[in-house]
């Protein structure tokens, strides 16, 4: 038989597995004292406030995007070339992929160093005069990845026309 100790625990509390929720919730100390909800309230402001200010910097990268779908923007660089995705990948970059499916243009991309292969990628950017310059800026990062069916073959950085 199980003795409740000397703080006058009931048999029932002697012998139940420890639980610190259950522990807190049955204190008689208050959870939600002042400082508490203070701290609380602002670690929540400071999440709303930066949720907030993540989606409205999307807004530009979502309008370049659709931007690129509206003028059916398929790369510059050849007509065979075909997008095969369009993605935002956070609020400062967008990605997109470009499908090469010339075996000839494989096989030379592939034979081609690495910084020849971020050149032929740029080839496929949008062009100086493109309206989707002024949505971007300076602000967004256009990326252009070209690959195989399956296997990737290169990547450059758009840069934006120096005004």
């Amino acid at each position: 038989m199980v003795k409740a100790d000397a703080f006058n625990l009931s048999l029932y509390d002697a012998m139940r597995p420890m639980n610190p929720v259950i522990d807190a919730l049955n204190t008689k100390r208050r959870l939600l004292s002042p400082w508490n909800s203070l701290v609380v309230g602002a670690a929540l402001s400071l999440a709303l406030l930066l949720g907030a200010c993540g989606e409205a910097d999307q807004t530009k990268a979502r309008e370049a995007v659709s931007w690129m779908r509206m003028h059916k923007y398929d790369g510059q660089a050849n007509p065979i070339w075909k997008i095969t995705k369009l993605e935002i990948k956070d609020a400062e970059n967008i990605v997109v992929e470009i499908l090469v499916p010339n075996e000839q243009h494989v096989d030379a991309i592939r034979s081609k160093s690495l910084i020849r292969k971020a050149m032929i990628a740029k080839y496929a950017c949008p062009p100086p005069t493109a309206a989707i310059w002024d949505i971007v800026k300076d602000d967004i990062q256009i990326r252009v990845d070209l690959h195989d069916h399956s296997v990737p073959l290169g990547s450059g950085i758009c840069q934006p026309p120096k005004q």
